[in-house]
């Protein structure tokens, strides 16, 4: 009867453990099931993430008691990190996850009942994930600063060719004093990398980018927003004719990006072709057709006229207004805007690992040299990261940056090869210093 009463304490005490610590999972014994008591309360968790916006980073934290060898403990925690990491996906959450396994290293205490070493067969779920990598302070990239008044329509000329089209009293400020514009273009795969800007949508498909800025409004020391109903219009420089691509704007976590299209407006649809007649007497005295198309990555304009039974062609390089104006995006929102399309090919969907050495959490990310295109790994296993749902056959490039805040230097991989099944790339981390690190991307 004393027995029964203990166990009966035990069982009572356990779950109190459970319910004390809200992001911990417990484990029973040597076993990587997930209970249906913590099912459920990794339901509730997983409604409250389904309330954010999709960026937020998610860890899990494998742990074990100390029975059993070192080894056998730390994959024990790695298949506990796993199984709620699949839990996860299954219910559908797309955030990024990070899973670390520490085996028997970590405990809450000292293992020296049943009672503790209940509390250590534990899954620690870590909300807002952060890598903690500083590498991307190395390479702010500078604002462009222009004074505007605000009660007259502007048309702002970019350094790396971007045209902002601002329209009079579209802010919400009431005064009347000179606004400042800040701008931030990106149209290069180096420059999108070495400032952590990757192409992948909140419901991680893949985009093609034809370039992206950064704009602020500022007033004062007010920082504007945009009037509701209005909107800016950019003209991104190697946007072209009919290419599908709309505005995404850009939604920050842990300094990371993810691009939304829910807000985009609709695409001026300018036309772009036409023709004309001219009739006298009831006969056609000349005809002319025209189009406009991207020839040798030039804006043209080709015209056919027919005049007197001869067609006369002529192809010219335009800046029209009829063809800028087709080409303008609008944004219903400031900050980060990205002018994307959906990329998709029919080539196979496949996942392709890397690996690597060391104690750190990289940041690695998968570049296309033939797509203007760069996607982060979808989840990290200790030293193994995935990249999921990746195009087969493309010649692509891992690259991998980590900057701590006790080190100077810069840890920095690089490889190229091709995405293929089973693809499980090996990669090497050497120090180098910023001006090093941006010397090797040239090449991106």
């Amino acid at each position: 009867m004393i027995r029964h009463v203990t166990i009966l304490f035990l069982l009572t005490f356990t779950s109190l453990v459970i319910r004390g610590q809200s992001n911990y999972i417990l484990f029973n014994k040597n076993s990587d099931v997930i209970t249906l008591d913590n099912q459920a309360r990794l339901d509730s968790l997983i409604a409250e993430i389904k309330k954010g916006d999709g960026t937020e980073a998610i860890g899990l934290s494998g742990h074990t008691d100390s029975d059993a060898s070192e080894a056998y403990n730390k994959n024990l925690s790695l298949r506990r990190a796993l199984a709620v990491r699949d839990y996860l996906i299954d219910a559908g959450l797309k955030n990024q996850i990070h899973i670390d396994s520490k085996g028997e290293s970590q405990p809450l205490n000292s293992n020296a009942t049943e009672i503790e070493k209940a509390k250590n067969r534990r899954v620690e779920v870590l909300r807002n994930y952060s890598k903690n990598n500083l590498v991307f302070d190395s390479f702010d990239r500078e604002f462009q600063v222009y004074t505007i008044n605000s009660e007259k329509d502007t048309l702002l000329k970019c350094k790396y060719g971007t045209n902002i089209k601002i329209d009079k009293n579209i802010f919400q400020t009431d005064v009347t004093s000179p606004i400042t514009i800040k701008v931030q273009e990106y149209y290069s795969k180096k420059d999108f990398v070495l400032s952590n800007l990757t192409t992948q949508d909140l419901n991680n498909n893949q985009l093609e980018t034809r370039g992206m800025i950064n704009i602020e409004a500022i007033q004062g020391d007010k920082k504007l927003e945009l009037k509701p109903g209005q909107s800016i219009g950019i003209l991104f420089k190697d946007r072209k004719i009919n290419d599908s691509t709309e505005t995404f704007n850009g939604i920050t976590h842990d300094a990371e990006i993810v691009w939304d299209n829910s807000l985009s407006s609709t695409i001026t649809t300018s036309a772009v072709y036409g023709n004309s007649r001219t009739v006298f007497g009831g006969n056609i005295i000349e005809a002319s057709k025209w189009r406009y198309q991207v020839i040798n990555g030039v804006n043209c304009k080709i015209t056919e006229t027919t005049k007197d039974g001869k067609t006369i062609m002529d192809t010219a390089s335009v800046l029209s207004e009829t063809l800028t104006s087709n080409l303008v995006l609008n944004s219903k929102k400031l900050g980060w805007i990205n002018c994307d399309r959906f990329y998709n090919d029919n080539s196979p969907r496949i996942d392709v690992i890397v690996k690597y050495t060391g104690t750190f959490a990289p940041n690695v990310v998968l570049v296309f040299e033939d797509i203007n295109s760069v996607l982060p790994y979808s989840y990290r296993e200790d030293n193994k990261l995935v990249f999921k749902n990746i195009p087969s056959d493309k010649n692509i490039v891992f690259v991998g940056l980590y900057k701590s805040k006790d080190n100077d230097k810069i840890l920095f991989a690089q490889k190229r090869t091709k995405s293929k099944d089973g693809l499980v790339e090996s990669i090497t981390f050497e120090e180098l210093s910023a001006t090093e690190v941006q010397q090797k991307m040239i090449a991106l």
